[in-house]
């Protein structure tokens, strides 16, 4: 009987485990973002996720740009979130404050995410990852 409702136990408890998302795997992606964002002129955008590079379209040119996972569901994009090359001024404001992408919740092939600072209340936007390929 204890082993009986142990076992019960452990199927209740672990029914309520939240998996953490992981890093984005290599694909294309469509950004949805949120509706607030797009009412402050804010567009949807696409990209593609190739062995650690963010390949994306910016003023009609296509951009291949470095990826720095900050942890498993965190990462910069250079040139993106933060500029290629600082300078003297950027590099003393990179010192103290790192805006990235965030991770939040998986939900099969869709990511939701936020841009901004760690534990920031109000991100810069915030939306989902649609992987589509």
């Amino acid at each position: 009987m204890k082993q009986l409702f142990g076992i019960f136990a452990f199927v209740i408890l672990t029914s309520f485990i939240v998996v953490e998302p992981k890093k984005l795997p290599d694909g294309h992606y469509k950004v949805e973002l949120d509706k607030e964002y797009k009412k402050r002129g804010l567009n949807d955008f696409d990209f593609t996720l190739e062995n650690e590079k963010f390949i994306t379209q910016i003023a009609h040119k296509y951009e291949t740009l470095e990826i720095i996972w900050v942890d498993e569901n965190s990462f910069i994009v250079k040139g993106l979130t933060e500029p290629v090359n600082p300078n003297e001024t950027e590099k003393e404001i990179l010192k103290n404050t790192k805006i990235y992408f965030r991770i939040t919740k998986q939900d099969k092939n869709i990511y939701y995410f936020t841009l901004g600072e760690e534990f920031d209340e109000h991100p810069l936007y915030a939306g989902k990852f649609v992987k589509t390929e």
